[in-house]
């Protein structure tokens, strides 16, 4: 029996969508403010190990490109298990990635945090998070995954400031630690919300896709196509915007 795909337009908004908002709005805070902490930690770090800053800048390198790589699994993951069990991995893997940073000291042990950290949180929460809240909604789905992807600007604005209040209170050492501790105590209870759209639900037990698989655009362009360009767009704006991004704190420091 075949399910003919489900319009946008007509899947019925639930209350706990916005939930779901709220969830990954806040999960988006954490995972993308994980970035630009890069750059509040490189001089601290350079003075201790002696580290160049390019040396030390390849943490963000780290994060995002594991997190490419890791996000190709995470739907099909999210599909087979639920995207509950996926965030709590994000979650405890985020934790875990500053706790390790904490005893660090080799470019290895550093390298090897940041790619956790990427292969897990910014992974789940890019990818299979913010797709998921699309399933929620109807009419609103561009309102809800737009508040959504405010979290991470407010992340990347937020977290630096964190980052470097804690590291002039107890240390660059003791910072990342209480950071682990923080992820921990905020990603697993979110985690813990986390529920897939009914929608999803009833097409994962029918054995199919939720809104069926997309083959063309409305431009009437091959979705693969749309792709392919988007992807274009996104990896030439990121990569020039995350080099100013990863040195910007140690330049404007160094200047006074």
């Amino acid at each position: 029996m075949t399910h003919a795909p489900q319009s946008p337009l007509s899947v019925r908004e639930q209350p706990y969508g916005w939930v779901m908002v709220a969830v990954t709005f806040l999960l988006s805070i954490l995972t993308f403010g994980g970035l630009p902490a890069v750059a509040v930690f490189i001089k601290p770090l350079t003075l201790e190990f002696g580290w160049t800053r390019g040396e030390t800048s390849l943490g963000y390198t780290a994060i995002a490109v594991s997190a490419a790589v890791a996000g190709l699994a995470y739907g099909e993951l999210a599909d087979r298990f639920g995207t509950r069990a996926i965030v709590a991995v994000a979650a405890v893997g985020m934790g875990a990635a500053y706790l390790l940073q904490s005893g660090q000291s080799t470019l290895t042990e550093y390298y090897l945090a940041h790619i956790l950290f990427g292969a897990t949180g910014l992974a789940v929460v890019s990818g299979p998070m913010l797709i998921g809240i699309g399933f929620w909604f109807g009419r609103n789905k561009g309102l809800a995954i737009g508040i959504v992807a405010c979290g991470g600007g407010v992340g990347q604005a937020l977290m630096p400031v964190v980052n470097h209040w804690l590291i002039e209170t107890g240390g660059w050492r003791s910072a990342l630690f209480d950071l682990g501790l923080i992820y921990l105590a905020l990603g697993i209870p979110l985690a813990l919300m986390v529920r897939d759209a009914p929608v999803r639900l009833a097409a994962r037990a029918a054995g199919g896709e939720a809104g069926g698989a997309l083959t063309q655009s409305q431009s009437g362009l091959p979705a693969y196509e749309v792709i392919a360009w988007l992807s274009a767009a996104v990896l030439l704006c990121c990569t020039c915007m995350s080099v100013l991004i990863v040195h910007l704190v140690p330049l404007l420091t160094d200047r006074g």
